[in-house]
């Protein structure tokens, strides 16, 4: 199979999952909004947000380690139960730290939803590692499958908890348990994972190896947090957690392109780690990075245009001042995705201190945007700040990989996509709901005829299973 077909299948594969996940969160949005108070939902996003910083940092991104290892030991089985031994036994310690400490939490303080809170990290952190050991394995149908059963038991148990029992936040974090703990044991049972884990395996030098790829990924973890959920953050501290409860509202409809972004991010640090020694690596990066931005560029513009219509027909009219900082944050989504490509060039080159050093000069500028922007100008600085900082370290990433690998972009695709950007944002702003209808069906047809090599390609495949 060539190198693009097997991203296209990898892509495909992990976007099962994906598509599920979007699927549930698209039932599930305008079910929590008109089921919580924005105070609820704000706090609900929040925790969701927390569980994205705190995970990573307490486990010392071993996830990450293990992934990358186990890519290039996927010839040696013996190699394989190392790497999946010892990164098992550091996620062990790790887990009983975090319930050693949220024991003396709950004795001394009490807080509300606290158990569950804990109960939903650990399931997590259960379902993320054996997640990343399934890809590394190559085995991203199994990743896929774990997603989709763990999509499908959040909805069934929101509606049921939340619906039914109305048991407000703490039926969705009931619901989060049960659906990550049972994708989890789903991953541990499909790969055998007791077969991995073979205790004579256990080293300390193995350990100091994945732990030296792993920790500069902390700093790393910690500036995509902020990159991607301080907003949320200050925005609750300036605002209050009603307005973050609406800027989550949009920023859930954003997850149409973000989450097929991150589907698209792991499959390419998958096929960049493998392909990056290849001598024709420059046009192979290069075509990958031209399509990723002709697909979610226009798939952008088209969720921009089609938002009036979504947030009429699926937005409690509570939500409804969240509209304005859409066209922001899809940009910033965009941007996102061409950092991204870049990222996936310093994970196939084990660079991870490279990594760290550009997240976090993103997250300075975040933070210090989000503190000068949401106090004037509210929800609309917060998004502000955080496109801004994703075009800093897409523009950083750009200059410092340029010696490992030369990725031109066709000039004729993005003066199309810039122009028709300026088309659309100006109605969003200024036109009518008419005229908002009426360039979401212009940008549609737009879409197909900039991906329009991608589309006969898919035409086909249609016309060759019917026929």
């Amino acid at each position: 199979m060539s190198k693009g077909g097997e991203l296209f299948k990898n892509t495909l594969i992990l976007g099962l999952g994906s598509l599920s996940a979007q699927i549930v969160g698209f039932i599930l949005l305008p079910f929590y909004t008109h089921a919580l108070a924005t105070n609820e939902f704000g706090f609900v996003d929040l925790m969701t947000v927390a569980f994205s910083l705190v995970i990573p940092v307490l486990t010392l991104q071993i996830h990450m380690a293990s992934f990358r290892f186990l890519i290039d030991a996927r010839d040696s089985r013996e190699e394989q139960q190392r790497i999946v031994t010892n990164t098992l036994a550091l996620l062990g310690l790790f887990l009983l730290f975090v319930v050693v400490v949220a024991a003396g939490v709950w004795l001394a303080f009490r807080p509300a939803h606290f158990l569950l809170v804990v109960g939903v990290g650990i399931c997590m952190t259960l379902l993320q590692n054996f997640g990343q050991i399934s890809r590394g394995l190559g085995f991203n149908l199994h990743y896929a499958m774990s997603n989709i059963i763990t999509a499908a038991v959040t909805l069934v148990g929101a509606l049921v908890f939340v619906g039914v029992f109305h048991w407000a936040v703490a039926g969705v974090f009931s619901a989060l348990i049960i659906a990550n703990a049972l994708g989890a044991f789903y991953l541990f049972f499909v790969l055998r994972m007791w077969t991995l884990v073979v205790p004579s395996l256990r080293s300390k030098s193995q350990c100091r190896a994945m732990l030296a790829y792993s920790v500069p990924l902390i700093p790393h973890g910690l500036a995509w947090w902020v990159n991607n959920a301080a907003d949320r953050l200050l925005i609750s501290f300036f605002l209050g957690t009603g307005a973050n409860g609406i800027y989550a509202a949009s920023a859930k409809f954003v997850t149409v392109l973000n989450a097929p972004n991150s589907v698209f991010t792991m499959s390419w640090a998958e096929s960049a780690s493998v392909n990056i020694k290849s001598p024709d690596r420059d046009e192979f990066f290069s075509s990958v990075a031209n399509s990723a931005l002709k697909l979610f560029g226009s798939g952008g513009l088209v969720l921009i245009a089609g938002m009036p219509l979504l947030f009429k027909l699926m937005i409690s009219d509570e939500y409804s001042g969240g509209l304005v900082v859409v066209p922001v944050l899809v940009a910033g989504v965009v941007i996102n995705v061409l950092a991204g490509i870049y990222d996936a060039v310093y994970v196939a080159k084990m660079q991870s201190r490279r990594v760290m050093v550009t997240t976090v000069l993103g997250a300075v500028v975040n933070l210090v945007l989000n503190v000068a922007l949401i106090p004037f100008i509210g929800i609309l600085g917060a998004a502000t700040a955080t496109t801004v900082s994703f075009v800093v370290v897409a523009l950083v990433r750009a200059w410092d990989t340029r010696k490992a690998v030369r990725i031109r972009y066709n000039l004729r695709d993005v003066v199309a996509l810039v122009v028709a950007s300026f088309f659309v944002i100006a109605i969003f702003y200024l036109g009518s709901f008419l005229w908002n209808n009426t360039a979401l069906a212009v940008m549609i047809v737009f879409a197909l005829v900039l991906n329009r090599s991608y589309v006969a390609m898919a035409w086909k495949k249609v016309r060759g299973r019917l026929g």
